[in-house]
């Protein structure tokens, strides 16, 4: 991960969790490392500044940030890194992929280096388990966190290398279990993340084994495939990390930086919160077309109890759209500075539907927000957007559409901007999707040389 020449196979990086991993969980409030998640990250060298984390919040992808917290292999200065930014980007939202640079493979020229000694491999291993708790603890990090050991490319064929590096592995993942963390381990696809498999596979017994593994592989593939090098069987399912793109810039809300991307399906992956009891009536449909008075069914039922959760509407919900829904209507329209015209208009179900907090959300979010923004999505450009409480390519999608409609940057997040529209009721018109992922080739500004 390392700013560095790549070996002769690309470099993949894969997050696995074990059978043995501590049955330790983090706390709802603290920061995420990375927690139970599908969807984007990306890694660079030194931890960015704050305007540039803000920037990428609201305009990038990016969910997760790789850091590198600790170890004597670091080429970065971290001027960023403190316990305040750790705090500020997990309030922010941001997930975290804790990094200890440190030993690498005693078969190459790099110091510093692990014994050949098993043995004192798997002590030097500890050693670095604890140096790494030391500085993850210090930035507010907390046991059930999943803390990465970065070994970079070596050649798995030298045996004794090879044994030394896996042993090394080994006591990194016995202390960070005993010490109620988890642990992953970061390497080319064809170094440790394949030699983990094949101990795995020929010798589970003789080595602990990490929880989730981070691969390296720069195939340009936003997924966590890991033939010909990882096998299907291993660290699955949501236990992989794929670094697919390195040493790329990318530039968001302006702001331009070197990093490598990667796709994250960690923990549980992206699960959909249960949504927020709402007078036991349907919310989600294909459409939301408009009614007057007179009209009947569950779609004005819908809008009853939305009122009532607005404080407009006091009656008992009748999917009768009567005069008590007429002056519940009224009263809404004349709170959300919509034209008062009584009736449910595409503008009122818009408002109705997105009311609530503004919280950026983007692909891989799974919150009571996205179950709101996908039921005002639907409405607002008339194309059905499957309503799941987790932000997918068809929501991404759909928020596209919507800023194309308003003459918008194309950022596929749902950030202020986006829910201040949707409070205000303006719709969108809908289009024709993409036949590219954009986010697979990137806002690239240039690649390297």
């Amino acid at each position: 991960m390392k700013r560095r020449p790549l070996a002769a196979a690309s470099v993949i990086v894969l997050c696995v969790v074990s059978v043995a991993a501590p049955a330790t969980s983090v706390s709802a409030d603290a920061p995420r490392a990375p927690g139970s998640f599908t969807g984007y990250g990306f890694d660079t060298c030194t931890a960015p500044s704050q305007a540039v984390m803000d920037a990428w919040w609201r305009n990038s992808p990016f969910s997760a940030v790789g850091i590198y917290i600790s170890g004597a292999s670091r080429s970065c200065a971290q001027p960023e890194l403190t316990p305040e930014w750790v705090r500020t980007q997990a309030d922010d939202g941001w997930r975290f992929l804790p990094l200890h640079l440190g030993r690498q493979a005693p078969c190459i020229d790099r110091q510093p280096r692990i014994a050949r000694d098993p043995g004192r491999a798997r002590a030097q291993g500890v050693d670095a388990a604890k140096t790494a708790v030391a500085r993850a603890d210090v930035l507010g990090l907390r046991p059930g966190s999943v803390l990465y050991l970065d070994i970079e490319w070596y050649d798995i064929t030298r045996r004794g290398c090879n044994a030394a590096v896996l042993s090394f592995v080994s006591g990194w993942t016995q202390r960070l279990h005993r010490l109620r963390y988890r642990s992953g381990v970061y390497s080319s696809a064809s170094a440790a993340i394949r030699a983990l498999d094949q101990a795995r596979i020929e010798t589970p017994a003789r080595y602990n084994l990490p929880d989730q593994l981070w691969v390296g592989w720069s195939n340009g593939r936003a997924d966590v495939e890991g033939e010909p090098y990882l096998s299907d069987e291993g660290w699955m399912p949501h236990r992989r990390i794929h670094q697919y793109v390195l040493d790329t810039y990318a530039a968001y809300g302006g702001v331009t930086l070197r990093i490598d991307r990667n796709w994250l399906d960690v923990g549980q992956g992206s699960v959909a919160p249960t949504p927020r009891r709402t007078c036991g009536r349907q919310l989600g449909f294909t459409s939301y077309p408009a009614r007057e008075r007179g009209d009947r069914g569950r779609l004005v039922s819908a809008a009853q109890c939305l009122l009532r959760q607005h404080g407009t509407f006091d009656q008992d919900i009748s999917g009768v759209f009567g005069r008590p829904t007429v002056q519940a209507v009224h009263r809404y329209q004349q709170l959300a500075w919509l034209p008062d015209t009584g009736t449910l208009t595409r503008r009122t179900w818009v408002a109705l539907l997105s009311a609530g907090s503004r919280g950026v959300a983007k692909l891989g979010s799974a919150s009571q927000a996205v179950w709101r923004l996908q039921r005002a999505l639907t409405a607002a450009i008339r194309e059905p957007v499957p309503v799941t409480g987790v932000f997918d390519a068809t929501t991404a999608h759909a928020v596209a559409t919507y800023e194309r409609a308003h003459g918008l940057a194309r950022t596929e997040v749902a950030d202020a901007d986006i829910w201040s529209r949707l409070h205000r009721g303006q719709t969108g018109t809908a289009a024709r999707a993409p036949s590219v992922d954009k986010w697979q080739l990137g806002r690239e500004v240039r690649p390297l040389s």
